[in-house]
């Protein structure tokens, strides 16, 4: 069996924000809005933290039985023997879709214990997500750029939102 090129060493949410509303409905499922912001440790370059933020209401009710925001936070490490050029697209698309799962988990979990339907949040796709590094990216000197040059990423936008701050590791000061 191959070891996989991504590894997940910890997660864990900073933010959980259901309301259940006993009168609401959802007949037609639920919208979600992901924003994903990642940042790279800068001694351990195949160290990454990346953090997914999700928002979820339903779809055309005026009373939605539930609604709500979980933010998610996973610390995921590169294996050495993947090429540098597929690292960014790992970390863009499947770290994100492993935090995205343990979300819809989460949110089924909590919400499965009232009156209402259970929400079981629609699945996503992450593909269209990018990650470049900084050698990539055109000059930029101020203004929000320097946020992004200080993480040592570029964003660029998606249906998801990929967005990028200047977040440390846990370890980091």
């Amino acid at each position: 069996m191959k070891t996989a090129p991504l590894s997940l060493e910890l997660s864990y949410p900073t933010l959980i924000h259901i309301v259940s509303e006993p009168e609401g409905v959802c007949e037609a499922g639920y919208e979600v809005e992901c924003d994903i912001r990642i940042g790279q440790n800068k001694n351990n370059e195949r160290q990454w933290r990346v953090q997914l933020a999700v928002k979820f209401t339903a779809k055309g009710a005026a009373v939605a039985a539930h609604r709500g925001e979980v933010t998610y936070v996973g610390i995921f490490v590169v294996a050495d023997d993947c090429p540098k050029e597929k690292m960014f697209r790992l970390i863009a698309v499947d770290a994100a879709s492993i935090l995205y799962s343990s979300i819809r988990e989460l949110v089924a979990l909590l919400t499965g214990r009232g009156r209402t339907k259970i929400v079981l949040l629609p699945t996503v796709s992450f593909v269209e997500n990018v990650v470049e590094p900084l050698s990539e990216v055109s000059d930029a000197k101020s203004g929000p750029k320097e946020a992004i040059e200080r993480a040592g990423l570029r964003r660029r936008k998606s249906k998801k939102r990929l967005r990028t701050p200047d977040a440390k590791l846990p370890h980091e000061k």
